[in-house]
């Protein structure tokens, strides 16, 4: 299905990451066949396309919460929501060469340790991608929806920053 008309998409997300392709954006949405494909029983809306646009609204929105170029002093685009995707990983988050990170966002003790241990020593869980994927508990219910196993992303959760369709 294809969401956008010619050119939308790049007036949308004009300082996008090169990561956040329309490609990669419409191989995400078919991971998830229910986003515009129905009208749902909660719905305001009886037109599924007004349903569409709606619920991709309101993905810009969180993407622009959590990706935006959003700083004090920006010079580029003034409309926030136009800013979204420029963000590929969480701000001072990245990994170094060392394989630390300022930001290990992992639940090390109770439910969260035991449903999603670490699945390397050097696994980072901060915030990657469109979503800004963070924690281990995150990351792995994430893992299984995609990948039908909870240790694909616990053990590289750098794949979500890595592989555009994931971001």
């Amino acid at each position: 299905m294809k969401v956008f008309a010619n050119g939308v998409y790049d007036y949308l997300f004009p300082v996008a990451n090169p990561v956040y392709t329309e490609e990669n954006f419409y191989k995400a949405l078919a991971m998830y066949p229910a986003i515009c494909g129905e009208v749902g029983p909660y719905s305001t809306y009886t037109d599924p396309i007004d349903s569409c646009k709606h619920e991709i609204a309101t993905m810009v929105a969180h993407f622009a919460q959590e990706t935006g170029a959003n700083w004090p002093g920006y010079e580029g685009i003034q409309e926030k929501w136009r800013q979204s995707l420029w963000a590929l990983t969480e701000g001072s988050c990245a990994t170094t060469s060392a394989g630390s990170s300022a930001c290990d966002y992992y639940q090390g003790t109770g439910w969260a340790a035991e449903a999603y241990p670490r699945g390397s020593p050097s696994a980072q869980y901060f915030g990657r991608g469109a979503k800004q994927v963070s924690w281990n508990y995150n990351y792995g219910p994430f893992s299984k929806v995609i990948f039908g196993d909870v240790e694909t992303l616990l053990a590289n959760p750098e794949r979500v920053a890595n592989e555009g369709w994931l971001a």
